[in-house]
């Protein structure tokens, strides 16, 4: 049901853009959402690790797409490129070396047993893909062009990576499970509902020309829809499902 949600939000994003003719309403819309299912699936544990594949891949896909043509539209320079191939690269290739399930999280949501990487690059650091991803983003920066009209863009994709830097260094993973229950409740799912119906009205409110506050405050509230649909997914549906594990090689792309 989330693959096919987001799906649907991508037609929806899609069509928001083109009727206010601002490609960047379904730039910002569309880029980040595998961050959110890392998140999730890292703290609560996914429904599988097969769903939590499709969706994160489904996304992260939709991600790269959006950089890759944002990117060369700006005809990048030689030393952009260069940069940006690096630090992608080195994403790559860690992944190739620690297996597709693992860079999904598979031991940390409880699908494998504990495997300890020491394969080059793991026997340097624990985080080359996401180091990788910050040198990517990083470099993208580079280029004069680029900068001007997506910097935020960038930004935000490098502040999320150290995010789940951050996540992986101090959070044990699991560790939001034992509060799953009380977020099902119906008082959890109210006070979700009114954070959403918030955030659509923030977004109404404060959405410039050309969105304007209408189509501001129907985004908003697809935002807040397939945002919530993950959660239900991810955390209310989840917490009964695994055990706690310690972590081993840190993984996401």
């Amino acid at each position: 049901m989330p693959a096919l949600l987001f799906v649907l939000f991508v037609f929806a994003s899609a069509g928001a853009a083109v009727y206010v003719d601002s490609p960047a309403v379904a730039v910002y819309a569309l880029s980040f959402w595998h961050y959110y299912v890392y998140w999730l699936a890292y703290l609560f544990g996914a429904s599988s690790l097969a769903a939590f594949k499709r969706d994160a891949i489904l996304m992260k896909s939709a991600s790269i797409l959006i950089l890759g043509w944002v990117y060369l539209s700006a005809s990048p320079d030689i030393l952009s490129v260069c940069v940006v191939a690096s630090g992608f690269a080195l994403n790559a290739y860690a992944a190739l070396v620690l297996g597709s399930d693992r860079t999904y999280y598979g031991y940390e949501i409880g699908a494998l047993p504990l495997r300890r990487i020491t394969s080059f690059p793991y026997s340097i650091t624990a985080y080359p893909m996401l180091i990788g991803n910050i040198i990517g983003f990083g470099g993208a920066l580079i280029d004069a062009d680029f900068r001007a009209h997506w910097w935020p863009l960038a930004i935000a994709h490098g502040a999320l990576n150290i995010s789940l830097l951050i996540m992986e260094m101090t959070i044990s993973a699991g560790s939001g499970r034992a509060r799953t229950a009380q977020s099902s409740s119906v008082a959890g799912r109210f006070f979700i509902g009114l954070i959403g119906l918030s955030v659509s009205a923030a977004i109404g409110y404060a959405a410039p020309e050309p969105l304007g506050p209408t189509i501001g405050a129907l985004l908003g509230a697809v935002i807040f829809l397939h945002a919530f649909a993950l959660y239900d997914r991810y955390c209310l549906g989840a917490g009964a499902r695994f055990e706690n594990h310690s972590s081993g090689n840190r993984s996401v792309t």
